[in-house]
């Protein structure tokens, strides 16, 4: 499948097999950084963000109100961290789809996400059309195996399947 723009031809043109629509919950400490994000995913086709929280401990109370099918989450932030807001969301909601969204490149918080209950991981220097992947790589099929999003590489890297009990 071809890319788009200058991005390397191993990422496939997410929009191909787009499910619509996507209802995005984004997670940050940085206001720029919500305010950034949520303006590159609203133009995006079938993309809604539907809310934003800028701590673990808001964002655990407006999942459960928004009831978002992606929550895109900060790893490192004051007042309730990503990690726990992670894997708090995913026992109480387990349908969401969990991506952890960080500038940590760091096989600890990797795992960490991942054990929390992340589907994937994406830096935050990615380009959009990666991000976009991320999240249509984690919905069609309701998770069959876990992504990390390498930008150096521009390709999805594939940690491994899930079982029957979602761990690797």
């Amino acid at each position: 499948m071809r890319a788009s723009g200058s991005e390397s031809s191993k990422v496939r043109d997410y929009r191909m097999n787009r499910h619509y629509p996507f209802r995005i919950m984004v997670v940050d400490d940085h206001p720029i950084v919500l305010k950034g994000v949520r303006a590159c995913l609203e133009t995006e086709p079938g993309v809604e963000v539907v809310g934003e929280a800028q701590n673990g401990r808001v964002a655990v109370e407006r999942a459960k109100q928004l009831r978002p099918d992606v929550v895109l989450m900060d790893l490192e932030m004051p007042r309730g961290g990503g990690i726990a807001a992670i894997k708090k969301i995913h026992h109480d909601l387990p349908e969401t789809i969990l991506l952890a969204f960080t500038m940590h490149q760091d096989n600890g918080l990797i795992h960490d996400a991942f054990e929390a209950g992340a589907v994937g991981y994406v830096l935050k220097s990615s380009p959009l059309s990666l991000l976009m992947h991320a999240i249509d790589s984690a919905v069609p099929e309701r998770i069959k195996a876990r992504w990390c999003f390498d930008h150096h590489f521009q390709t999805p890297i594939l940690i491994g399947d899930l079982g029957q009990n979602g761990h690797v």
